[in-house]
């Protein structure tokens, strides 16, 4: 209590965010009144802290789950807005598959009413519109001339600056064009400026 000896106090719970259940005597007195006792019970219920991470990317047509996350575990009711593109709008992870970049707002409340809230937005990638063709030359009797060209489109939608790679993502180049391949398997990729 912030005092103990006056007409308006202050509880405050400690610990701060564990449930218990206090109980307090409220003494009221006036010189020559008997003294009149009341009890009072707080119930102290923890406020809901929630876990997102504040984006997500996907490629378009691709879905997401929002892997959100909430401390202390218990029963809550969760609101996600705008509904627009989620699997569901109360639960607490649903998997979101939006046509253009959206941000989301997830709420959580307590049966107490105790809430927090948490923001999220998902980009979403055009690259697959993008990707243009690819052209190979196969290398010739175990010579390192093949090549492998990849071509991204110039008008709508397209999203430079572009850069390529022939070993699954794990180095980007700028340019487009890989000569001097030996026989083999190239897992190509191609990533846009977003």
């Amino acid at each position: 209590l912030s005092c103990t000896n006056c007409l308006n106090t202050v509880f405050t719970a400690n610990p701060p965010n564990l449930p218990s259940t206090q109980n307090l005597v409220l003494r009221i007195s006036a010189l020559g009144c008997p003294t009149a006792d009341s009890l009072i019970t707080i119930n102290v219920s923890p406020k809901p802290v929630l876990t997102l991470s504040s984006s997500f990317n996907i490629c378009i047509n691709d879905s997401v789950r929002l892997a959100a996350a909430v401390a202390p575990s218990g029963t809550y009711t969760y609101t996600w807005s705008p509904s627009t593109g989620l699997s569901a709008s109360n639960i607490l992870s649903p998997f979101a598959k939006p046509l253009a970049a959206q941000s989301y707002k997830l709420i959580v409340s307590s049966p107490a009413g105790c809430r927090d809230s948490i923001n999220t937005t998902i980009n979403v990638s055009t690259i697959r519109q993008e990707i243009d063709s690819m052209r190979t030359s196969n290398a010739t009797c175990g010579s390192s001339n093949g090549a492998i060209r990849l071509f991204v489109k110039t008008i709508s939608p397209n999203n430079p600056p572009y850069t390529f790679s022939i070993n699954g993502g794990i180095t980007f180049v700028s340019g487009n064009i890989f000569n001097g391949l030996a026989a083999g398997v190239y897992n190509v990729a191609i990533r846009n400026g977003s």
